[in-house]
């Protein structure tokens, strides 16, 4: 297998993240990301390291839609406060719901 990965991911390591219009605990800990990798690396996985500033590396993984959505997400979410909350939108929103969020 082949990871992709830069060690700045493992910087980010909140106690709390924003979803579904409050601040809840964050399941997704830093401490999970570095047991992922001490496993791929014991197995002897192929692991490198992700370069940075290179924007068409989103667009080459992800929806440019969905890449759109997220990069117009945060001033929308601020024209209209509680608006998102209420129709049950999140960053993490299906296409289906994306149409609905917006």
């Amino acid at each position: 297998m082949l990871v992709v990965h830069h060690p700045d991911q493992a910087l980010h390591d909140p106690d709390q993240v924003f979803r579904t219009g409050r601040f809840i605990e964050q399941p997704d800990r830093a401490e999970r990301y570095r047991i992922f990798l001490d496993i791929v690396r014991q197995d002897r996985h192929e692991i490198i390291t992700a370069p940075l500033n290179r924007p068409e590396a989103i667009t080459d993984v992800h929806d440019s839609d969905y890449v759109e959505f997220l990069r117009t997400l945060h001033a929308r979410w601020i024209a209209h406060p509680g608006y998102w909350s209420q129709r049950g939108c999140t960053a993490r929103s299906t296409v289906r719901s994306r149409r609905r969020c917006g």
